[in-house]
């Protein structure tokens, strides 16, 4: 049994769980979505956080991905999150100690989700579930949490729309404006789906290195590049000189600008096969282009029990 919960295998059917799901009221198929919610108090003790030594978990279902912060900071620290691997009809449970992120007034949870595969979790209401919970206080997602979508997408065939442009600094820190958000929407559990719970002894994946790029042709906004090796992973290009809104294609990824100086254009979701890649956009030249990085990502043993 030891050696099954290590390998993250605890299957089971979805109705078997206690999961308050929450969706996005508009969305149809691959949009990415930010979910927050802010939490006036987490206990009944005086300074808020119970009278006892605040400790405090999450518990986070999804069928997608997602990437999980507390007050603006990213507890979930993998690259992709649950492992690549993970099939769009699978639900994933996963348990963070939050206890140190946790600050004496107000606390804010946010995640941002992604669809995985063929979006099935948008399709049928099951986006996001997810329960806070310590010493002296207990929050499940419901009606009461805010969402918005954030112009990005995952599509099939491991490809992804990152639109910067649309992008709110600092959407998931504890200061900062909420107008224009919509409430979430509390749904069923939908259609019965295996569901795993990944304990802290599980596979998931890093970065395990960073190759360089080089330009090998370059025919009007079209530009080659090649790191002399293939490898599973991400591209990222710092782009200068961009207007918000530019439109560039970087293989699989399609990527608007936001006209920030030096920004970069990357993957967030999905992962591809890379190594020889094409770089283009209708105003891009190689001036434009100020590197091309290519991140290979690797599956690892995740041995901590503190994640």
């Amino acid at each position: 049994m030891l050696l099954l919960a290590a390998a993250g295998i605890i299957p089971a059917f979805a109705q078997d769980w206690n999961m308050h799901w929450i969706r996005h009221p508009g969305t149809t198929g691959g949009e990415q979505i930010w979910f927050r919610r802010t939490f006036t108090e987490c206990g009944n003790g005086a300074d808020g956080l119970g009278s006892e030594a605040s400790r405090a978990q999450i518990e986070i279902a999804s069928n997608g991905r997602f990437v999980l912060f507390v007050n603006g900071y990213n507890v979930s620290t993998d690259i992709l999150v649950p492992d690549g691997g993970q099939a769009s009809d699978t639900i994933r449970i996963m348990k963070y100690d939050v206890s140190r992120f946790l600050r004496p007034d107000t606390n804010v949870v946010a995640v941002w989700y992604s669809p995985c595969g063929n979006a099935r979790g948008a399709n049928d209401g099951r986006q996001l579930s997810l329960a806070f919970h310590g010493s002296g206080f207990s929050h499940v997602s419901d009606g009461t949490w805010l969402c918005r979508t954030n112009g990005c997408s995952t599509e099939e065939g491991d490809c992804e729309t990152v639109d910067a442009s649309q992008w709110q600094a600092d959407w998931s820190a504890a200061d900062f404006s909420v107008t224009g958000w919509q409430g979430a929407v509390a749904s069923g559990n939908g259609c019965r789906s295996i569901v795993t719970e990944v304990p802290p002894l599980h596979t998931a994946c890093r970065t395990s290195r960073i190759y360089q790029y080089f330009l090998t042709a370059g025919d009007g906004r079209k530009f080659i590049y090649d790191c002399g090796c293939e490898f599973s992973g991400q591209v990222r290009v710092t782009l200068r000189g961009m207007r918000r809104g530019d439109r560039i294609s970087i293989g699989g990824l399609q990527y608007v600008c936001s006209g920030e100086t030096d920004e970069q254009a990357c993957r967030r979701f999905t992962s591809t096969q890379c190594g020889r890649i094409a770089v283009s956009g209708n105003r891009l030249t190689h001036d434009n282009i100020m590197s091309v990085e290519g991140i290979s990502i690797e599956p690892y043993f995740h041995d901590s029990w503190i994640y």
